[in-house]
């Protein structure tokens, strides 16, 4: 991870002061409600320039500021003016750097990280609304203990992206965001989101990574075993008598 930083800071030619919090850190046994959890979900960017043969072109690097070892570590990629083989050489760069240093990289959709989940027509999401919290919260416990999920962090929905697609009122405030949980599975195929009715109940938002499953019949299979399992679960009453 420190070697990773390292590569990022010679790129930008400055110190990005990305933090790591390992199991030894003081702040990593506060655990996820740690009042610092919002500076954890920060960012910081730097822009890597290009001007060969007359041609003016840059990309805009983003990466969260703290590195926590039990959440995913996002960077993006950001750019306007720059070519096709231009950005597709710096996240070749990126996924060889990844596997020199032992650290698994996923290209994951922009969609993922947005407050509507709707923004691709081709990557409809399924969800599933649970109206006993206490059996929400055991399935969510879950999915970092037994389905094989890794905390991807909060993202800012606004209401107003959820409360029709979902039926869900997370706020009165239809202006302010509010700030949901998601999970991402280790194999990189699945994303599970959870939004916070006002009304107590909870709607869990499944989304599959097509970037990255694309036609691998096997990747798909996988990520709706793991859909069908953790909906099994959710809606098996026995089990919560």
């Amino acid at each position: 991870m420190m070697r990773f930083i390292e590569f990022l800071a010679k790129l930008s030619r400055e110190d990005l002061q990305v933090q790591i919090l390992s199991a030894s850190s003081k702040n990593q046994s506060k655990g996820v409600d740690d009042k610092d959890a919002k500076k954890q979900e920060k960012t910081v960017g730097f822009i890597l320039h290009s001007r060969k043969r007359e041609k003016y072109e840059w990309i805009e690097f983003v990466v969260n500021k703290v590195w926590d070892t039990r959440k995913t570590f996002r960077i993006a990629l950001k750019w306007l003016v720059s070519s096709a083989v231009k950005v597709d050489a710096q996240v070749q760069m990126i996924q060889r750097r990844c596997s020199q240093y032992g650290l698994h990289v996923v290209i994951v959709p922009e969609v993922s990280s947005q407050s509507n989940v709707f923004l691709n027509p081709l990557m409809r999401p399924e969800s599933i609304c649970v109206s006993d919290p206490k059996k929400a919260a055991v399935v969510e416990r879950g999915l970092l203990s037994t389905y094989g999920f890794c905390d991807d962090g909060t993202h800012a929905v606004f209401p107003k992206d959820v409360e029709k697609t979902f039926g869900t009122k997370i706020s009165a405030n239809l202006r302010r965001p509010v700030d949901a949980r998601q999970y991402f599975h280790r194999s990189g195929t699945l994303f599970v989101r959870i939004l916070l009715d006002t009304n107590q109940s909870v709607t869990f938002i499944f989304l599959e990574n097509r970037k990255l499953i694309d036609n691998n019949s096997q990747m798909q299979a996988h990520a709706r075993s793991i859909f069908r399992n953790i909906i099994a679960d959710l809606t098996a009453p026995e089990q919560w008598q």
